[in-house]
């Protein structure tokens, strides 16, 4: 029956409650002819809400769990293999819920409780695995702000290989510079002590006054003088080198440091346990939301599983039970046509077989006396041949 069999009734109900009764599982045209349309409708419903959070559970943990792209590569690979993800799980949970909807019924009896029981258990298996991956997933997400600043406080930063090693060289010049105007005092200080005590007659001379010798020790005095200010000249270059190496540096830091932090879901779950021990509150939020998954995605099969039969089950166990009856009538009508068969088949057969070892029984004679006449013929030829060829006495 199609759904312009059922009068107006489809017709009336709005597009949105049409999807919820599609997405149950359950045949529409069934749920209209039992007026069980509503019924299914919310178990639809239950059956999106637990498609949604399966969805979601596998598209965050893929896209969480893919390295995240480098600084020149595209993000487009992760989010694929994120949606697919998402829709891998969510179809295979929709199928689950359907199943359920549509063929688990409350029967009575042992059989009845076990089939609850199978379909119970298989169903749990997934929300099991759902429950884990969703918590590993959802309650970081949730807890994001704590998250996030937990990983910015320990985050390892170092600056680049290139701004290391140019703050390490102008360093390293800036000390040799300062080493070598070190070197230039202690000749300045030197030359002037020789110079003080030549003048004095103090000196190799032992002529007071500024002699020859006191005229080559002011020259070198001069000298050393300036080589100090040319070295000194060039210490403020080496350190405005070393300013400018250090300031890139601690802009590259600061860039890092302001860069929001892609961390996978190993990262964010390691984050949330450290924040856990020190926070309680973040712990039940776990558990809240490890339970809110449970809920969600075991309300179809709870909700069916401890729910009376509806009218469309009962319709839906009479269809069965008509097809199985169907089926048997089938099987004894094709056992009782082969044993008829059988039976007016067996007379003819039996004639057959008369026949054939008739047949064979008279061939069998016709073979023994053709070998005995064969047998007595080569006999008389053999004495024939015996009685002619003999040799006659004189």
């Amino acid at each position: 029956m199609s759904v312009e069999g059922f009068g107006a009734r489809p017709a009336s109900v709005g597009r949105i409650r049409l999807l919820w009764v599609r997405l149950s599982g359950q045949s529409l045209e069934l749920a209209a002819q039992n007026d069980e349309i509503n019924l299914y409708a919310r178990y639809g419903a239950l059956n999106f809400a637990s498609v949604t959070l399966a969805a979601a559970i596998g598209f965050f943990f893929v896209y969480l769990a893919w390295a995240p792209p480098g600084a020149h590569q595209s993000d487009i690979p992760r989010l694929l293999a994120a949606c697919g993800a998402g829709l891998l799980v969510g179809r295979a949970i929709l199928a689950m819920d359907q199943f359920v909807v549509a063929s688990a019924i409350a029967t009575g009896g042992v059989s009845g409780f076990m089939h609850r029981l199978g379909n119970f258990g298989a169903r749990g298996l997934a929300t099991v695995a759902l429950v884990l991956v969703g918590s590993w997933t959802l309650t970081p997400l949730l807890a994001n702000g704590l998250v996030m600043g937990y990983l910015h406080s320990h985050r390892h930063l170092a600056a680049t290989k290139s701004e290391q090693l140019a703050v390490t060289s102008a360093q390293t010049a800036l000390n040799d510079q300062k080493h070598t105007l070190v070197v230039d005092q202690r000749n300045l200080t030197k030359g002037q002590t020789e110079l003080s005590a030549e003048e004095q007659g103090h000196g190799p001379s032992h002529i007071a006054g500024c002699g020859r010798a006191c005229r080559a020790d002011t020259v070198a005095v001069q000298n050393a003088q300036v080589q100090l200010e040319t070295d000194r000249a060039q210490i403020a270059p080496l350190e405005r080198s070393l300013s400018r190496a250090q300031q890139a540096e601690t802009r590259d830091l600061a860039a890092q440091q302001a860069k929001p932090i892609d961390a996978d879901v190993f990262s964010r779950h390691a984050a949330l346990s450290a924040i856990e021990t020190n926070n309680s509150s973040v712990k039940w939020l776990d558990w809240l939301v490890t339970f809110l998954i449970g809920a969600i995605d075991l309300g179809p099969i709870l909700m069916k599983t401890f729910s009376p039969q509806s009218a469309t089950d009962e319709a839906v166990l009479a269809a069965r039970v008509r097809k199985r009856d169907e089926l048997e009538i089938g099987r004894e009508f094709h056992r009782d046509a082969v044993t008829a068969g059988v039976q007016r088949a067996a007379p003819a057969a039996a004639e057959y077989q008369h026949a054939a070892f008739d047949t064979e029984a008279r061939l069998d004679s016709e073979t023994r006396i053709k070998h005995a006449n064969d047998r007595a013929l080569r006999a008389a030829r053999l004495s024939g041949l015996i009685s002619g060829g003999a040799p006659r006495r004189s």
